[in-house]
């Protein structure tokens, strides 16, 4: 019997089933915790990566007024994330109401209807992706509970369907359980002023 290889095939598949971070609901969150304290962003896909800022709060304690000057949000993506597949040439990024049970209707143009989506475009030099949040930030200084709104960040959709993109980006406990650079992950950088109180 001769072989005949252009009519022969055979395929061997052998895969391990690893485990997986599982919720109950599409609309449940994945904390940063159960992902290498990682974000991520593709292309092809509705994905929004919620960015929360418990700490804000800590300001007011720094003098009897605080005044937010600027907040300066960048966006850094890990190191050789991007050396197979592209980054987004930009973000866009959103407000995210906590009281929605529906992640879809949770990010909104604003906390009002005369608010904008932010875009960053990608800076090649760097790179990354920067974003003016001073009037976000200034709206949540002193909210707590379900009266205080994250930003949820996506690819834009006019960027979904025409290439594969990719983002990964640390959170701020990603820099150090990786032995990596506090270049790799969200920053959020506040210029501010106080009035009264000890630090004056």
């Amino acid at each position: 019997m001769t072989f005949n290889a252009s009519g022969t095939q055979f395929y061997h598949l052998d895969g391990k089933k690893l485990p997986n971070v599982q919720f109950t609901s599409k609309d449940d969150p994945i904390p940063s915790g159960k992902t290498g304290n990682k974000g991520f962003l593709m292309s092809g896909t509705p994905m929004y990566t919620r960015l929360e800022f418990p700490y804000l709060n800590n300001f007011l304690m720094l003098g009897e007024i605080v005044k937010i000057q600027q907040a300066v949000l960048t966006i850094c993506p890990t190191a050789h994330s991007y050396d197979t597949i592209p980054l987004p040439p930009k973000l866009n990024l959103f407000y995210h109401d906590p009281t929605s049970n529906n992640q879809g209707n949770a990010v909104t143009g604003g906390t009002s209807s005369s608010a904008s989506v932010l875009t960053g475009n990608l800076d090649s030099n760097y790179p990354n992706y920067v974003f003016d949040i001073t009037s976000f930030i200034s709206e949540q200084m002193g909210k707590i509970g379900y009266s205080k709104w994250a930003l949820s960040v996506s690819i834009p959709r006019d960027e979904q369907n025409t290439t594969l993109y990719r983002l990964v980006f640390g959170d701020q406990n990603y820099w150090y359980k990786n032995n990596e650079s506090r270049d790799y992950q969200v920053q959020l950088r506040v210029t501010y002023v106080t009035y009264g109180g000890n630090n004056f």
